[in-house]
């Protein structure tokens, strides 16, 4: 039986409205933004820092962000003034009104090194060069010509979604301690769904905010892109998540970029590894008697709704995850094949 500790726990199960700010803590402050995608939407944090007010992560950048977060600083937060923003990772959900932000507050922008880096490369992305090594990665994964189109199409279009970033920032790094306000934040980074996503660890207050790496209710997408074809960006993201268990404690209040603020951390770490192990064991099981490529393998692990092309995208990048890992583990092997596509065999 798992103790009260170990068991996860939703104090506020009801999410502010648009137009709503609900306070978790004192000087904690949390704001919902609606997104335009299944996942639709993304959780601000607003940290109450000496005369002014620490944002985490700013929004989706498009004109109903914008409006949100006009009517919120003429509402709520009409007596908040933005002083620092720290954007935890490259994603548009959460950098894409950065530059909006900083320029509206005059306020700073901190991130990692990698993230801010990632975050100019989304920017400029769109080079005919860099379409051609997108096309060819996916065609190498046996994706056929009509999918590849719908994915380099609308199904990363939502990357452009970003606007233009500050062009100075400030570095932040694993093992870093901030103050904010009264609080002593120590930062703690982690790779696989962003290359080192930053999270923050109050441990007087046990506030842990934890970005999109450990999320209430639904597993952050990790993923394999054309720009690094062989990362372990699974690996990468479960050797954070064991970390995570050996380095917090379990009564640790969990403010995730997505759904609800919740107990139970280690609980629900043990829940994301157990759903990639189950992944790992449905690809395995389909590639024992016959090779795959990894888009036979997408509806193996996909298979219990339809996918739009944005959920296509993620599921090809994030199945060619699971495929990058049991290949490091040694439990898939490449089959040889002359036609330049990639099939698996599990050993």
């Amino acid at each position: 039986m798992q103790s009260l500790a170990e068991s996860l726990r939703y104090p506020w199960e009801t999410p502010p409205a648009p137009d709503q700010v609900i306070e978790l803590a004192p000087g904690v402050l949390w704001v919902r933004l609606k997104l335009p995608f299944q996942l639709n939407h993304v959780n601000i944090y607003l940290l109450a820092d000496g005369d002014g007010w620490t944002m985490i992560d700013s929004g989706f950048g498009n004109e109903e962000s914008i409006a949100a977060w006009t009517t919120l600083f003429e509402g709520p937060l009409a007596h908040v003034k933005i002083t620092r923003l720290i954007v935890t990772h490259s994603h548009p959900d959460h950098v894409g009104l950065a530059g909006w932000i900083t320029e509206r507050f005059g306020c700073t922008l901190y991130m990692s090194q990698v993230e801010y880096l990632q975050s100019v490369y989304h920017q400029n992305r769109g080079t005919e060069d860099r379409k051609m090594a997108q096309r060819l990665f996916f065609r190498r994964h046996g994706m056929d010509e009509s999918l590849t189109d719908m994915l380099l199409g609308r199904g990363q279009d939502y990357l452009k979604r970003v606007s233009v970033l500050p062009p100075s920032y400030r570095r932040i790094s694993h093992g870093d301690e901030i103050s904010i306000g009264t609080r002593r934040f120590k930062v703690i980074t982690g790779g696989g769904h962003a290359l080192d996503q930053v999270m923050l660890y109050c441990a007087t207050d046990k506030l842990f905010i934890s970005a999109d790496q450990v999320l209430s209710k639904i597993s952050p997408n990790v993923s394999v892109w054309a720009v690094e074809p062989d990362q372990n960006s699974l690996g990468e993201y479960l050797a954070s998540l064991a970390s995570l268990t050996t380095t917090l404690p379990y009564d640790v209040l969990v403010l995730p970029g997505h759904g609800v603020p919740f107990y139970g951390l280690k609980t629900r770490i043990k829940q994301l590894a157990d759903h990639h192990e189950e992944r790992c064991g449905l690809i395995a099981a389909a590639c024992q008697h016959a090779s795959k490529t990894s888009a036979e393998l997408v509806p193996v692990v996909f298979h219990k709704r339809p996918l739009d092309p944005h959920q296509m995208g993620f599921a090809a990048g994030e199945l060619i995850a699971h495929v990058n890992y049991m290949l490091v583990e040694g439990r898939l092997t490449v089959d040889p094949q002359t036609d330049g596509i990639l099939r698996f065999r599990a050993t």
